[in-house]
C-alpha cells in the first residue's frame, strides 16, 4: 500500500494465508509506506520474508498490529516514523522472527503499547528494539518469550536515548539476553 493511499477496512493475511516474498521476489511481506490504514494490520497465517514481515514506514494506522500466525524477516514487525493509533499484540500462539530484529520501532509512535504473549526472536541485535525518538504509550507487557538468538551481546529488549516508554515495562514471561536501556 503506497502513498496518497488509504485503506478503510484493514489488512488481513487470514488463517490458511501465506506470503511468501522470499522466493518470489525478495521484498516485505506487507508493507504500508506513507499511507493511512483503518482497521489494523492482521496476520494470522503465515508471512515467510525476504525483507521485512510487516513494515510501516511514514504511515498512519489506526488499529492494531496483531500476529497470531508467524511473521519470518530480517525484521519481523518494524514500524519506522509510523503513527499507530492501537497496538502492537503477538498473541499467545504468535511467532516472530527476525534475522537482525523481531519487533523494532523506529522514530514513531505507538499510542496502546506492546504486548507479547507469544514468542519473539531476534538475530544479531535484539527481539525488541526501540530506536531513536520513538514513543510507546501503555508500556511493554511481556508474558511470552523475547529473545536475541545472537550469543554473545544481543539484547532482549533494547530500548535507545531519546526514546520513551510510558506505562513501564512487565514482565511475567521469559527474556534470554539482556535488557538494555540508555537515556
Amino acid at each position: 500500500v503506497y502513498a496518497g493511499t488509504t485503506v478503510n477496512d484493514g489488512i488481513t493475511n487470514a488463517a490458511g494465508g501465506l506470503i511468501d516474498t522470499a522466493t518470489n521476489n525478495g521484498d516485505d511481506g506487507i508493507a504500508v509506506e506513507g499511507a493511512n490504514v483503518f482497521g489494523g494490520i492482521g496476520n494470522e497465517g503465515s508471512i515467510i520474508a525476504d525483507s521485512i514481515a510487516v513494515y510501516l514506514a511514514d504511515a498512519s494506522l489506526f488499529g492494531n498490529i496483531t500476529n497470531s500466525g508467524t511473521s519470518v524477516g530480517r525484521a519481523g514487525i518494524y514500524p519506522a516514523r509510523s503513527v499507530i493509533n492501537g497496538a502492537i499484540e503477538n498473541q499467545a500462539n504468535g511467532t516472530v522472527v527476525g534475522e537482525l530484529v523481531g519487533v523494532l520501532v523506529s522514530r514513531g509512535s505507538v499510542s496502546n503499547g506492546i504486548n507479547n504473549a507469544g514468542s519473539i526472536t531476534g538475530g544479531s541485535w535484539e527481539g525488541l528494539g526501540i530506536y531513536g525518538s520513538a514513543v510507546i504509550g501503555g508500556g511493554i507487557t511481556n508474558s511470552g518469550s523475547i529473545e536475541a538468538a545472537s550469543v554473545g551481546g544481543a539484547e532482549s529488549i533494547y530500548i535507545s536515548s531519546p526514546a520513551q516508554v510510558t506505562g513501564g515495562i512487565t514482565n511475567s514471561g521469559s527474556l534470554t539476553g539482556p535488557l538494555q536501556i540508555f537515556g
